[in-house]
C-alpha cells in the first residue's frame, strides 16, 4: 500500500528521513518505477540518491537511454546513459510486473496489502493509505482499461472490512477469511477499502453511532454539499 510512487515533479523534492521517502505530507517505504523509457538526468540523479540513502528502489522495465526534451539533448542524453549504468548498482531491476511483488518483499518491505498469486493484474492498482483511529482507509485506483480482481493478504488484525464505491455511496461488507480479502475494481474507477477493528455495531446499518474519529457512516451516506460532485 505504501510503496508505489510514480516519477513526477514531486519526486524531485522528496527526501529520505527515518527510513521513509517523504513527498510533501505523504511517506513511502519503497520506490517503484515502472516503464520509464525517457527521463531527465535530474530525475535519475534523484532516484539514485534515494537508493544510496538506503530506501528500497525497484525498477520494472528498461532503463532510460535518452533524456526528455530537445534542450542540450546531446549532453543530456550522455548524462542519462551514465546515470542508467550507475542505477544498475543501486536499484533492484525486474523484467515484468509479475516480478515486482517478489522484488519488494526481498528488499525487506512489509506490504500492508500483499497480492496473492490468484490475483488478476494487481500491479495496475494504484494504492494510497490513510490511517484513522481504529482502522485504515485504502484507496484503490484501477488506471488500466481492464477490470482488476485481486485477493490480498492484509497486515494486521481486522474485525470487519467494507468496499466503498465513492460514485454511488454503496458500502459492501467483505468477508475476512484469515486476513485475506478479495476486491474487484472496474477499469478506470476508484474503490475504497475500509478496514476496522471496531465492534460489529459500528456498521452502515447503525450510521452515526461510531465516533467521528473512527469512521462517520452518516457522513458517508449523506455527505455535505461541499463534498458532493458538481
Amino acid at each position: 500500500v505504501d510503496h508505489v510512487l510514480r516519477p513526477e515533479p514531486g519526486l524531485l523534492g522528496a527526501r529520505v528521513e527515518d527510513g521513509k521517502l517523504r513527498v510533501g505530507h505523504a511517506q513511502f517505504s519503497a520506490l517503484l518505477i515502472q516503464d520509464l523509457a525517457i527521463a531527465g538526468p535530474e530525475l535519475l540523479q534523484q532516484i539514485r540518491r534515494i537508493g544510496l540513502q538506503g530506501l528500497p528502489v525497484v525498477w520494472q522495465g528498461h532503463l532510460p537511454r535518452r533524456a526528455a526534451g530537445w534542450r542540450d539533448q546531446v549532453n543530456r542524453d550522455r548524462r542519462v546513459l551514465t546515470l542508467a549504468e550507475q542505477l544498475q548498482e543501486t536499484v533492484a531491476w525486474v523484467d515484468s510486473p509479475a516480478d515486482v511483488t517478489a522484488a519488494l518483499r526481498s528488499s525487506g518491505l512489509q506490504q500492508r496489502l500483499r497480492p496473492l498469486p490468484s490475483s488478476t493484474n494487481p500491479s495496475q492498482l494504484r494504492l494510497n493509505r490513510r490511517v484513522i483511529d481504529g482502522g485504515e482507509v485504502i484507496l484503490l485506483f484501477n488506471e488500466a482499461n481492464d477490470n482488476a480482481a485481486s485477493s490480498f493478504e492484509i497486515m494486521g488484525s481486522w474485525r470487519q472490512a467494507h468496499l466503498l464505491d465513492p460514485g454511488s455511496g454503496e458500502a459492501s461488507p467483505l468477508p475476512l477469511e484469515g486476513q485475506i480479502v478479495s476486491v474487484e475494481v472496474p477499469a478506470g474507477r476508484v474503490r475504497l477499502l475500509l478496514l476496522q477493528d471496531a465492534a460489529q455495531e459500528q456498521s452502515p446499518a447503525n450510521a452515526g453511532t461510531a465516533p467521528d474519529s473512527v469512521w462517520d457512516w452518516e457522513q458517508w451516506q449523506d455527505p455535505s454539499v461541499q463534498l458532493r460532485p458538481m
